[in-house]
């Protein structure tokens, strides 16, 4: 079976062949590409975007590139940009062709190639998260001057109120997208909502997501190991993954916890010059000051995969806070390796955590309730093994690597009938 995959990024094995920088980003897709190629029954191209129009091979993955300028591309327009695209189709003649990521301008235009040559129903993308509802929870529960306020920076890279309409313009391309397509694969009952309201003719697939490798390893987290009164967030880039929440939740704990600490993975806010800033970092950077939170919120950087497994299990609590998500990997790794997790209820997260027993949610504009779970994992050492317990047998099941490859051939060979 060919199988044609359209990626947004070269995975690391095509990024380090081609001489570029591998990126951070989308490492699930790693083990998930070798443990596909090396099946004997499928034949593996991955398509992705690039500079320049390359191909090649690594081990037993092809790869091919495109070069397209998203800007000249229009809902029923594509500006001259499908040709490269349309190149790699004729040329791999795949039976099954797999897009990850609905938000891309390149995903549109692949369907509406697809469409055009009569390979519509070979067609499949994966729910990664959802722009087009996403947009509608991007002011993250924000003063309307947090979101129309503006810095230099925001001058000419946007603002909160212009990184929404961002979304907004996304979602036109990823609603087209999924109007076009038959197959789409997702794993919570919030993307399988999500597209039925979009598109109600989909098929729906379902399928668990592979994570990265380091997060196999035997060496789980300990109670006794790992930093008392820490709590971790993978990111807080954005306005809606809601590190103004979380931040409000921790300020109220302090007297409680002298030694408590906010770990934020990513580039540092601190370091940053003043014209750098966003207004939303400025916000968050006053909101500190003003409450003595200096020596409390420490950012680390960004991390790469052993870097992340390691900030995991030093850890005391790992807190999603966003004001939407559909299946966040990192709120799957921190379970998969047994961190006590406190996750806002918002989109597919209730089809991760069961509340009170691998997990905690709270209302996702309710940082009194989050102070609440923190508090309660923070005094009760017991009730933290047994939710890191059940956990680790939750997420092992889920993201079973084995389940994960066999369902995904098996989706293919229905779409390839």
């Amino acid at each position: 079976m060919r199988v044609l995959w359209i990626n947004n990024i070269a995975i690391p094995q095509i990024a380090k062949k081609i001489g570029i920088t591998v990126n951070p980003f989308c490492g699930w897709m790693v083990r998930l590409a070798d443990e596909i190629s090396e099946s004997e029954d499928i034949d593996l191209t991955i398509a992705f975007p690039h500079s320049k129009n390359i191909s090649g091979r690594t081990a037993d993955i092809k790869y091919m590139s495109f070069s397209i300028q998203p800007r000249k591309v229009h809902i029923g327009n594509l500006g001259g940009q499908d040709i490269r695209i349309r190149e790699i189709i004729k040329t791999v003649s795949p039976d099954v062709i797999h897009i990850f990521g609905t938000e891309y301008v390149h995903t549109y235009i692949t369907t509406e190639v697809c469409k055009e040559m009569g390979l519509g129903d070979k067609v499949v993308i994966s729910i990664q998260g959802l722009v087009s509802v996403c947009a509608k929870h991007f002011d993250a529960y924000l003063d309307h001057s947090v979101v129309v306020g503006k810095t230099l920076r925001d001058l000419y890279k946007g603002n909160i109120k212009a990184g929404k309409k961002a979304f907004q313009k996304r979602g036109m391309y990823e609603i087209a997208a999924l109007h076009n397509v038959r197959h789409v694969i997702g794993r919570t009952d919030w993307d399988r909502a999500c597209v039925g309201f979009i598109n109600p003719k989909a098929l729906y697939h379902f399928n668990n997501e592979m994570l990265r490798s380091a997060f196999y390893r035997k060496n789980k987290w300990d109670s006794n190991k790992c930093e008392k009164y820490s709590i971790f967030m993978s990111q807080a880039t954005l306005s809606y993954k809601g590190l103004h929440i979380a931040l409000e939740a921790i300020s109220t704990l302090i007297k409680d916890y002298p030694c408590l600490k906010l770990y934020v993975a990513g580039k540092s806010y601190y370091k940053k010059p003043k014209w750098k800033l966003s207004y939303y970092e400025k916000y968050i950077l006053e909101y500190i000051k003003k409450n003595n939170l200096q020596d409390r919120v420490i950012f680390t950087g960004f991390l790469d995969e052993d870097e992340m497994y390691k900030r995991y299990i030093q850890s005391n609590i790992f807190v999603s806070a966003s004001s939407i998500e559909n299946s966040p990997n990192s709120v799957c790794e921190a379970m998969i390796l047994g961190v006590p997790v406190i996750s806002s209820m918002v989109g597919g997260m209730v089809d991760l955590l069961e509340h009170g027993v691998n997990g905690f949610y709270y209302q996702a504009d309710a940082p009194y309730m989050l102070r609440y779970y923190i508090k309660k994992i923070f005094e009760d050492t017991d009730l933290a093994k047994r939710i890191s317990k059940n956990e680790i047998e939750t997420a092992e099941k889920r993201h079973d690597r084995a389940d994960i490859i066999k369902d995904l051939k098996s989706i293919y060979e229905s779409i390839n009938k």
